[in-house]
């Protein structure tokens, strides 16, 4: 998958998630600014993972890494095989994005932002996506910057049953 490097910063890839990444995972589930995000109760449990790492629908997930380092998760999931009560009905080639750091020095540098493009030009351009949903935390203001910065626009805000949702999408442009 793409990478870039500008400067001294570390070289962001991706590369799928495997068995030998699940120990690193939970030890980032268990960090409080992580936990109280992606493992609240009512959200999938940290253990759903490895269903994702052997093949199930419910995500393709990957390690995103520094130099080679992993640092965080991110994976996308098909809005249309998986279709959930915040997002019943979606057009075919939708696609969900999940993510998060899980190294704290990679936090408020501008990674967020670099991971986000490669992710999201990788799912046009190689998944062939038409469409990408987000749907952070309403109070999870750096996420929703983030996403802003590489094209994602505000479409609603839903309640998951959990937490108040920012749902946010981007359609493919053609060109």
């Amino acid at each position: 998958m793409s990478t870039k490097k500008s400067g001294s910063r570390a070289k962001i890839s991706f590369r799928k998630f495997t068995m030998e990444d699940v120990p690193l995972y939970y030890e980032w589930a268990e960090k409080p600014y992580i936990k109280n995000m992606w493992f609240q109760p009512g959200y999938e449990p940290k253990e759903a993972i490895i269903d994702k790492i052997k093949g199930s629908k419910l995500g393709v997930p990957f390690a995103i890494l520094a130099d080679n380092i992993p640092i965080g998760h991110i994976q996308y999931w098909s809005a249309t095989i998986d279709p959930s009560d915040i997002f019943p009905n979606e057009p075919k080639g939708t696609y969900g994005i999940d993510l998060f750091i899980g190294e704290e020095s990679y936090l408020d540098k501008g990674y967020g932002t670099e991971i986000m493009q490669l992710f999201v030009d990788f799912l046009f351009d190689k998944i062939q996506a038409k469409k990408l949903i987000i749907d952070p935390d309403i109070n999870n203001k750096r996420a929703i910057h983030c996403y802003e910065k590489v094209g994602f626009k505000y479409a609603r805000t839903v309640n998951d049953g959990v937490e108040d949702c920012y749902i946010m999408e981007q359609y493919k442009t053609e060109g």
